[in-house]
């Protein structure tokens, strides 16, 4: 039996967090297992998997919301007792929110196998900035405890990205053998099709929030200065939550025509949007060190598109660009090198030498991500 704690689940969540915990769910039970979900929003069955809910009601601060944590902490302890008593059971809990993980403490005495996610860096003042504190963050007491209590009971660490493992291994003062890193998953199958564009279709899905969208535009736009011909050949957009200024920003710069700014749209929409699309651009924030594996990695990889990634030059995208073949790359923080990878992204289609990563498909290939769960399973099957 598997039992997926995770708070945030579709359909009542679509985030990021949320569309991983469900697409694992769909994993284990396409490869035999039963599955069910405990969360806290909405109750129903999606694909045969059974969710589990209680309500946690409305954010209140202080204690007040501690103690509904608390409430909800411990009514998900006792449904999982119910559920899988003198049953073989893996618990796995997803972090974000951090109090998923309470909850397989609670059972820990019961001997459950339990595999804690970590998706992001938690408490969130351990973002790195801008998003956190990151290093810099002094810890309460009571956060050092929940990383140590965690650290200490949870069989195996899983995390997306292997810089983010090394990161929180200084948090949670634990072995590196019991950290594995397990990338997310991309959602399978898809309906594959080649775009028949009589244009390049540059597209960039997500919030560009705290992304550094300014340099994107303005490299955008000295490609087309540099290269006439590219202002009718060449369309950029941009689907996702963005601030307001960055349609005056487009406009500033006579940039209307080439680069289309949309609105949110749902993630199967994303996905149809996706494959309509010539070159999938991944956008990042200017950081130290890039700690992070951003979740449409995986939609993108499986897409079978070229992407172009505008990340840290010292980040886990900057090493997955140098491991993986036909991966576009440069700098977030240089307009320049930008420019230079939009132009040549450009001349490879022109001359239709545009093509997909094989390796990189494989990576983030749903049954590849089961592959390692399964192996871990059979590993403390045997040492148990």
């Amino acid at each position: 039996m598997i039992i997926i704690i995770s708070p945030q689940f579709p359909p009542y969540d679509d985030g990021p967090e949320a569309l991983q915990s469900l697409r694992l769910a769909k994993l284990f039970k396409a490869n035999g297992h039963k599955v069910t979900v405990i969360t806290e929003k909405l109750s129903e069955i999606q694909d045969q998997i059974t969710v589990i809910t209680k309500r946690r009601g409305k954010y209140q601060s202080g204690l007040k919301n501690l103690l509904s944590i608390m409430k909800w902490v411990v009514w998900a302890a006792i449904q999982i007792r119910k559920i899988s008593r003198n049953k073989e059971t893996l618990i796995l809990s997803r972090c974000y929110p951090l109090y998923s993980h309470w909850v397989p403490l609670l059972l820990k005495r019961r001997k459950k196998l339990w595999f804690a996610n970590w998706n992001d860096p938690a408490p969130p003042i351990l973002h790195v900035p801008p998003y956190g504190l990151g290093s810099s963050a002094r810890l309460r007491i009571i956060h050092r405890l929940q990383l140590y209590l965690i650290g200490r009971y949870a069989n195996v660490h899983t995390f997306p990205s292997y810089r983010l493992l090394k990161y929180m291994s200084g948090y949670l003062k634990e072995t590196m053998k019991n950290f594995v890193q397990i990338p997310h998953i991309g959602e399978f199958p898809l309906q594959y099709r080649h775009s028949n564009h009589q244009r390049l279709v540059l597209s960039h899905f997500g919030s560009v929030y705290y992304r550094n969208w300014e340099f994107l535009i303005e490299a955008f736009s000295l490609a087309l200065t540099e290269r006439p011909k590219m202002r009718t050949e060449v369309i950029l957009k941009l689907v996702g939550w963005m601030p307001e200024e960055t349609i005056s920003y487009v406009a500033n710069r006579d940039l209307s025509d080439v680069v289309f700014l949309g609105k949110s749209v749902s993630p199967s929409e994303t996905l149809e949007l996706m494959q309509d699309s010539d070159v999938l651009i991944l956008l990042e924030t200017i950081m130290d060190e890039g700690i992070y594996l951003p979740s449409k990695m995986g939609d993108y990889a499986i897409s079978k598109k070229p992407i172009f990634a505008v990340s840290p030059p010292n980040g886990e995208i900057s090493d997955m660009a140098k491991k993986f073949d036909n991966f576009y790359f440069a700098s977030v923080a240089s307009v320049i090198e930008i420019k230079n990878e939009l132009l040549r992204i450009y001349e490879d289609w022109t001359r239709n030498n545009l093509s997909y990563s094989e390796a990189l498909y494989d990576h983030f290939h749903p049954e590849s991500v089961f592959g390692i769960y399964r192996n871990l399973i059979k590993q403390y099957k045997k040492s148990s």
